[in-house]
């Protein structure tokens, strides 16, 4: 038997981007941070969702506003901390986490941050968690359940991967108030 998979186009996100952190948490597709052209890191993101809601949504940008999210339209998600390019992420616990990135305020070095956006709580902020163990832009990042887990990435060496620091890390997220 073979699978019948087809690729569907969706709406163009509001932005020329790339090296964002993505993941899909109670049906929106959320993408935050990266780099926009003309090239510049960005601390902006948006919300898309992936299935018709027939009940308002909370915003997740105001807070306790409830809004119509019909499928095909952004909405964005508050304003990051920082502004992380070439970042990675993942859909962890109920939310959002950005890992690492680039940041020209620190001479265009890589970062160790960690945010966390709690969709599923209807957080209208980020939430600062544990930094990464060692700075990284282009980590590979990535969950399952309540954990995270990121690898590999590069302080500024964009053809040598992974030669600071070949090491897995994991965080429960599920923790992250204890």
């Amino acid at each position: 038997m073979s699978l019948r998979i087809r690729w569907k186009e969706a709406p163009a996100y509001p932005s020329l981007i790339k090296g964002p952190a993505v993941g899909v948490v109670d049906g929106r597709l959320l993408v935050a941070g990266g780099m926009s052209y003309p090239w510049r890191e960005v601390e902006y993101g948006f919300w898309l969702a992936t299935e018709d809601s027939p009940e308002p949504v909370p915003s997740l940008a105001v807070p306790g506003e409830n809004i119509e999210s019909p499928i095909g339209t952004w909405h964005p998600l508050p304003p990051l901390p920082i502004g992380p390019g070439w970042t990675s992420g993942a859909a962890v616990a109920g939310g959002l986490a950005v890992v690492g990135g680039r940041r020209r305020a620190v001479g265009m070095r890589a970062t160790a941050d960690v945010w966390f956006l709690d969709v599923r709580a209807g957080a209208t902020t980020w939430q600062r968690l544990p930094d990464r163990p060692s700075p990284a832009m282009v980590a590979t990042t990535f969950a399952h359940g309540d954990f995270l887990y990121t690898a590999f990435g590069t302080d500024w060496h964009p053809h040598e991967h992974a030669i600071e620091d070949p090491d897995i890390y994991r965080m429960d997220v599920s923790r992250r108030f204890g």
